[in-house]
């Protein structure tokens, strides 16, 4: 009996996944919740440059992407964080 190659499945190999970076450590979103508690007029751009800035020396980098998803998920931080600081200037 003949083999159908009708049926026949041709199988690619899976794709490799790559990683480009690793993930940010924790550290990493406290500083940005803390940048713009201090700065809230700076937008996603402003905060990226100075972060990455002044973590050049650690070999650390963050992308205005990471930086908006950031602060888009930590809103309620950042007002708190916010409102502390303020109270911590009035005591003063």
């Amino acid at each position: 009996m003949p083999h159908n190659t009708h049926f026949r499945v041709n199988r690619k190999p899976e794709p490799v996944i790559k990683i480009r970076s690793r993930k940010k450590p924790a550290w990493a979103v406290v500083e940005i919740i803390r940048l713009k508690a201090l700065m809230p007029q700076l937008g996603c751009r402003s905060l990226t440059d100075i972060f990455n800035r002044r973590f050049a020396q650690q070999r650390i980098s963050v992308s205005k992407s990471w930086v908006a998803y950031t602060l888009k998920q930590h809103r309620r931080a950042i007002m708190l964080t916010a409102k502390d600081k303020a109270k911590a200037t009035l005591r003063r």
